[in-house]
C-alpha cells in the first residue's frame, strides 16, 4: 500500500530515509529489496545478527559509533543516492517512540523521511524483547505500508518532526 508514494520518490530521485519500527526489521529485510540501501545498525551483540542478516540482503551496513563518524558516513551514502533505513525507535527503545536522531540525519542529508510499516499474517512474536520483534513464518502474506514523505527543513525542530514521524508510523501500524 502506498505504492504511489514510492513511485513518486523513485521518479523524482529524492534522497530518502525510510523510518520503520525496530520490531519489524526481519520483515523489512525479507520483503523490501532495493539495489542501493544503507542501514544504520547498533554496535552490539544483537546488532551483529541484524548486520549479518541485512548484509545477506545486500544492504550496505554502517555500525553506530560514539564519535559520530557513523552518522557522517550514513549522510554521505544517502547523498550518494542510497536509500537510508533507520529504526525510528531503535536501537534500545522504548518501542513506538521515534527518536530525534533520524530527524538530524535527514536535515544534514537533505532527505525526506518516509514512514514504512510491514505486517504479516503469521509469525512468531518475541514477547520478552522490548520491541516485540516479529519473525514471519514461511509462505506468508506480507503487506508493506508506505506513508507520505515528510519533508525536513534545516530550521525544523527535531522534537516536533520526531513527533510527526511517530504519528505517521502509528497511523500506518
Amino acid at each position: 500500500m502506498g505504492e504511489g508514494n514510492l513511485k513518486r520518490i523513485e521518479k523524482e530521485k529524492q534522497r530518502v530515509i525510510f523510518a520503520f519500527w525496530h520490531g519489524s526489521y526481519t520483515l523489512l529485510l525479507v520483503s523490501l529489496r532495493t539495489k542501493k540501501a544503507v542501514a544504520l545498525v547498533h554496535l552490539s551483540f544483537r546488532g551483529n545478527y541484524i548486520a549479518q542478516l541485512a548484509s545477506a540482503f545486500n544492504y550496505h551496513i554502517i555500525r553506530t559509533s560514539r564519535n559520530g563518524r557513523s552518522i557522517l558516513e550514513l549522510i554521505k551514502k544517502i547523498k550518494e543516492g542510497y536509500l537510508g533505513f533507520i529504526a525510528a525507535d531503535g536501537p534500545q527503545g522504548p518501542s513506538y517512540k521515534t527518536k530525534p536522531g533520524m530527524i538530524y540525519i535527514a536535515q544534514r542529508a537533505k532527505a525526506m523521511i518516509v514512514p514504512l510499516t510491514i505486517k504479516a499474517h503469521r509469525g512468531l512474536v518475541l514477547g520478552k524483547r522490548w520491541d516485540k520483534h516479529f519473525i514471519p513464518l514461511p509462505f506468508n502474506k506480507i503487506t508493506v505500508f508506505i506513508g507520505r514523505p515528510i519533508e525536513v527543513k534545516p530550521g525544523d525542530s527535531l522534537k516536533t518532526k520526531a513527533m510527526e514521524v511517530n504519528r505517521s508510523l502509528l497511523v500506518l501500524t
